[in-house]
C-alpha cells in the first residue's frame, strides 16, 4: 500500500470521512453537473494549486500550512462557493 492509499484509508476511518464516503454519489453528481464543472474550472490555476498544496501539507502533517492554504483558497469567491456547496451536500 502506498502513502496516498494509507492517507485515504485513515481519512475515511474518521467520522467526517465516513460522512464523505456516505455521500459519494452526491459528490460525483455535483462534480459531473454544469455548476460543478464550472466551479472546478474556475479553481484551476492558483486556486487549484492552493488546494493541492493544502492537501500535500495536510498529508505531511503540516496542519498550520494546510490551514493557511485553505484560508487563502476560501478568500476567493470560487473557493468560498465550492466550500459552501460541499457543506450543503455533506450536511
Amino acid at each position: 500500500m502506498d502513502r496516498s492509499e494509507n492517507l485515504l484509508r485513515a481519512l475515511l476511518s474518521t467520522p467526517q470521512g465516513a460522512r464523505v464516503a456516505g455521500n459519494m454519489d452526491k459528490l460525483k453528481n455535483f462534480a459531473a453537473s454544469a455548476e460543478g464543472q464550472a466551479l472546478l474550472s474556475q479553481l484551476g490555476g492558483a486556486g487549484g494549486d492552493a488546494l493541492k498544496a493544502a492537501a500535500r501539507a495536510a498529508a505531511g502533517g503540516d496542519r498550520d500550512s494546510a490551514a493557511k492554504l485553505v484560508s487563502t483558497l476560501m478568500s476567493t469567491p470560487e473557493g468560498a462557493k465550492l466550500a459552501m456547496t460541499l457543506v450543503g451536500l455533506l450536511g
